[in-house]
């Protein structure tokens, strides 16, 4: 083990209790989005990290989901690999961040029904 590996373990053993608190956090709020994107339509692929790769609902593209929430102060990314094209990667943060996110996408969900699809600027 490298010295830097060192010191990341002496940290964590250090704040243990915080380093737990934020793994219980993480993996709460990855399964309550999880739960919210897939009643929006996503596909979520499973997560044991700080983020989720979800599939966006059929007919959409990734780059439109990430340029709509943009709109709304939500950062999320996108990919151009055709693989995953029709895909964005969340972040999880705080509860109040994720309910935010959650907010806004459902908000978009609601304006690509309306306009079959199409992101709107």
């Amino acid at each position: 083990m490298n010295v830097i590996g060192q010191a990341v373990g002496k940290s964590i053993l250090a704040h243990r209790h915080a380093y737990e608190e934020n793994h219980r956090h993480i993996k709460h709020e990855r399964q309550r989005v999880t739960l919210a994107l897939l009643q929006l339509g996503f596909s979520v692929t499973p997560s044991h990290a700080n983020f989720l790769l979800a599939r966006v609902p059929a007919g959409q593209e990734g780059s439109c989901w990430q340029a709509a929430l943009k709109e709304q102060a939500i950062l999320i990314a996108s990919f151009p690999d055709v693989d995953l094209k029709n895909c964005i990667r969340v972040s999880i943060g705080t509860t109040e961040q994720m309910d935010k996110f959650l907010a806004a996408a459902k908000r978009v969900c609601m304006s690509f029904k309306k306009n079959r699809g199409v992101h709107k600027h």
